[in-house]
Parts: C-alpha cells; sequence; structure tokens
C-alpha cells in the first residue's frame, strides 16, 4: 500500500468520523433576568425569574431562588416554579434598598447552573405578606403566580455555523472517496 494511499484512506476515517459525530453543545447560560440586575421596582409583591438559553430540569428540589434584603435577612417567597427554560418565585420585598438574589437550577444536558444578581426596591410595602393559596402545606399545591411572568421577547435566528461546517467536511469526504477511488482504479489497471 503506497503512503498516498494510506494517507488518502487516513483522510476518508477522520472526514466520515467528524460527519457522524454528535456535535459539541453549549452549555446553558441565562438570557435574563426579572427584575432585572441593578434595577429599580416598587415595594410590595414582586415575581422574580431567571431566564436560561435552554431548557432546564423540572426536578424535586433541583431550582432554588433565595432573596436577602440590605441587611441580610430573607424575605419571604412563595408559588415558585419552573416553566421550560425559566424558574420564578413570588417575594415580598416590604422595605426599600438593594436585595440580592441568588439562584440554582439543573441544566436539561444534566450540568448544575447557579448566579446571582442584585437589583434596588423604592418605597415601602403599604400591605403585610399573606400567604396566598399556592403556597399552603397540601401534598400537591397548585402553583398560582401573583404576578404575570415576564413577557419574552422572540429571539432573532441563530447563525447555524456548525452545518456549514459540516457539508464542509462532507464534501472534503466525497472529493477524498473520490480520488482514492480513481487512484485505486489506475493501480489496477497498470497491474
Amino acid at each position: 500500500m503506497s503512503a498516498v494511499h494510506k494517507i488518502s484512506t487516513a483522510l476518508v476515517a477522520i472526514a466520515l468520523m467528524s460527519i457522524l459525530a454528535p456535535p459539541a453543545t453549549a452549555h446553558t447560560e441565562t438570557e435574563s433576568t426579572s427584575p432585572g440586575a441593578g434595577e429599580t421596582v416598587a415595594a410590595g409583591e414582586q415575581l422574580v425569574s431567571i431566564s436560561f438559553t435552554d431548557s432546564i430540569l423540572d426536578l424535586a428540589n433541583s431550582s432554588e431562588i433565595v432573596i436577602v434584603d440590605a441587611s441580610g435577612k430573607a424575605v419571604p417567597t412563595d408559588c415558585s416554579g419552573v416553566e421550560k427554560k425559566m424558574i420564578y418565585t413570588n417575594a415580598f420585598l416590604a422595605f426599600e434598598g438593594e436585595y440580592r438574589v441568588t439562584w440554582r437550577t439543573v441544566a436539561e444536558d444534566g450540568h448544575p447552573i447557579t448566579g446571582k444578581f442584585s437589583f434596588q426596591v423604592t418605597g415601602n410595602s403599604e400591605t403585610e405578606y399573606s400567604k396566598p393559596a399556592c403556597a399552603n402545606d397540601s401534598p400537591e399545591p397548585t402553583p398560582k403566580v401573583i404576578a404575570a411572568p415576564p413577557v419574552k421577547k422572540p429571539t432573532p435566528p441563530t447563525d447555524d455555523s456548525s452545518l456549514v461546517i459540516y457539508l464542509g467536511v462532507f464534501g472534503v469526504a466525497i472529493a477524498l472517496g473520490v480520488m482514492w477511488l480513481i487512484r485505486k482504479r489506475r493501480h489496477r489497471a497498470k497491474e
């Protein structure tokens, strides 16, 4: 077997493996938060949510949002939930000041993801926290969102450059395969 033949065979094998290999996937990232980091909102009930670039898993106790006020005291939260690409909770923000949010969840690919952000609250709440129906202690509470989740803006189509790469590799593999067949036929014709 000639060196050119061995190299051609190796290149064809590499091209085929590249085509058949599954594409690498990016890890899930935070797309947006509500309230946004550094945003100012009014005191009282507020939906706090984190939206992601990909779906997340809705497993028991895998998602959590903890909100603390300026003194470090945890604020009352309830009606927490997971929706495809978002985790959320309703929070009662009683006093003016900075509130810090720490969250964790699990991406659909199994990777745990965490993050934190802060926002400001103006004014003091004129009402006190009252436990809503969705926060009762029944075995299967029915979530009831007090504040509507943020409206998602349509995302523009993404540039799928991996398709171009695969098509290019496929084209190279075909060309190498044809070259190999031509050389093989020429070699047989000389014999």
